[in-house]
């Protein structure tokens, strides 16, 4: 199964604990998408962060993810919080060597207009998650780091 696609569908079950597994122990979690329902933006490292707000997420209000689309690998969703729908992409996974989520992370947060990073992987594999108006340059800084894959 595709994990971008797995993301979905495992965000769906409202388990924060599965929901945590799918990111590095020592993962860097940003998301401003909560400020459209009024809350605060989401900023946790590792796991544990993950499924400590998550868990506090999923008992506070329904949410839920809607796959519009995958295409290689790019999944357009939908996250769904009680009256409001937020578009989001998830897109992705970078293979290379010496990778490291911290240096992706302040490269883009740095370098590139957006919001919601999510840089999460180990030295040889990140899956990378970023809402912009200018991807290209997200690719073009991936694809000088190592190889963009589906």
């Amino acid at each position: 199964m595709n994990p971008l696609t797995n993301y979905a569908e495992v965000f769906n079950k409202n388990d924060s604990k599965l929901f945590a597994e799918l990111f590095a122990d020592d993962c860097i979690f940003y998301d401003t998408a909560p400020t459209c329902a009024g809350m605060d933006p989401m900023f946790v490292r590792g796991k544990e962060g993950v499924d400590m707000i998550f868990n506090m997420y999923f008992h506070s209000m329904p949410m839920s993810a809607k796959p519009v689309s995958l295409n290689g690998n790019v999944l357009d969703y939908i996250i769904c919080y009680p009256g409001i729908e937020i578009p989001c992409r998830g897109e992705l996974l970078l293979e290379g060597e010496s990778l490291s989520e911290d240096a992706v992370h302040d490269y883009i947060t740095a370098n590139i207009p957006g919001d919601c990073l999510l840089a999460v992987g180990d030295e040889n594999l990140l899956k990378l998650h970023f809402h912009t108006n200018v991807p290209w340059k997200v690719l073009e800084y991936c694809a000088s780091l190592g190889e963009i894959y589906d």
